[in-house]
């Protein structure tokens, strides 16, 4: 599996990127965003099975997308792909604009455990016009408190 990309903010929250960029007049696809084993153990604790909490996810469009209508992207799990959210690309947006999707706006719950969870990013595709994009999630974690559930 590829490796995400992930910065540790300031604030102690994880920024994670998708490996993959997303073509949105391509084919469908669902790619690894998150799963435990990528997180670096930096503060010393056991990752395996942490309560997490999904604070937001953007979108950022790496080249302009066109006029024609958008196309469906998602936020889950592998297997459930819209868990946690469904959203439509944006049309006639530039390159580097950024999509921001706030915690509150997610259409599932956005506490989970990171016990043997991978976390996936899905793309409709189809779109008639162009448009590029890598979509990244902003994740805290609370070391406190080890949960187990299913969602």
């Amino acid at each position: 599996m590829p490796k995400s990309n992930w910065e540790q903010m300031p604030n102690g929250d994880m920024q994670i990127w998708c490996p993959h960029e997303f073509d949105l007049s391509g084919s469908a696809i669902q790619v690894p965003i998150f799963y435990n084993e990528q997180l670096p153990d930096v503060w010393g604790n056991e990752v395996a099975n942490i309560k997490a909490i999904i604070k937001g996810w953007f979108i950022v469009y790496t080249e302009a997308s066109s006029a024609d209508a958008g196309v469906t992207l998602e936020l889950g799990y592998d297997g459930d792909p819209d868990y946690f959210d469904v959203v439509t690309s944006e049309v006639s947006k530039a390159q580097h604009y950024v999509q921001n999707i706030t915690q509150n706006s997610l259409s599932n719950d956005r506490v989970f455990s990171t016990n043997g969870k991978l976390i996936t990013a899905y793309c409709a595709g189809g779109k008639t016009g162009t448009g590029n994009v890598r979509i990244g999630l902003t994740i805290s974690f609370d070391y406190t408190h080890s949960i187990s559930f299913t969602p």
